[in-house]
């Protein structure tokens, strides 16, 4: 696991935290997309999961989340990040995007969540 702070004079303004995904992981559970079966298979080694990432309000659109991100995935001794993200998230799909991620396909982690975005990035 690994989280990384953002803070301004002292001040916590933000955090973002995530592990690398195991192999019996139930992260791909409810993938819906046109991904090979490889690819939503875990090695256990291949694949870091973004669980969060958190600015409070009045310090975004600062360059803050970005950092923290570079932050988070830097040095990782694996292939990829994913993460998810609400589709009607527009600034946030929209950064994540800038950052290099991709949409490779759709989840509902649970019966009664809303439908996410399921983003990719080579690292």
């Amino acid at each position: 696991m690994r989280l990384v702070t953002g803070r301004l004079d002292g001040q916590l303004v933000g955090f973002t935290l995530g592990s690398t995904l195991p192999v019996n992981t139930g992260w791909w559970k409810h993938f819906e997309g046109d991904a090979e079966p490889d690819y939503v298979t875990e090695t256990g080694s291949r694949t870091f999961g973004v669980n969060e990432l958190q600015v409070l309000p009045e310090y975004r659109r600062n360059g803050i989340a970005k950092a923290m991100s570079a932050a988070l995935l830097e040095g990782l001794p694996v292939e990829r990040a994913t993460l998810l993200v609400r589709s009607e998230n527009t600034p946030a799909v929209t950064a994540y995007q800038s950052w290099g991620f991709r949409t490779v396909g759709h989840m509902r982690p649970f019966p009664d969540s809303p439908v996410y975005e399921s983003m990719v990035r080579e690292l």
